[in-house]
């Protein structure tokens, strides 16, 4: 490890996946294997790029939504 504080997952319990994006997060089926793999590896050039991939999936209601409901999750796990 290198000292950083491993990232929690995007996920935030809304998971509706409409043509294969979940609503709650802007995460692909794809995105979530991704994900466990990235963090398992500490890579967090990978996991950096799907937040900002799922960022833009959603629309600005959604991601306002997401960067609150996240907010709240990484603050229950600090």
């Amino acid at each position: 490890m290198d000292g950083r504080k491993q990232m929690i997952s995007p996920c935030v319990s809304l998971c509706s996946n409409v043509d294969g994006i979940c609503d709650g997060c802007g995460r692909s089926m794809k995105d979530k294997f991704a994900w466990k793999e990235a963090a398992a590896n500490n890579d967090n050039i990978t996991l950096d790029r799907i937040l900002l991939d799922s960022k833009e999936r959603l629309t600005s209601k959604q991601y306002r939504n997401w960067q609150t409901l996240y907010e709240q999750k990484k603050q229950r796990n600090l």
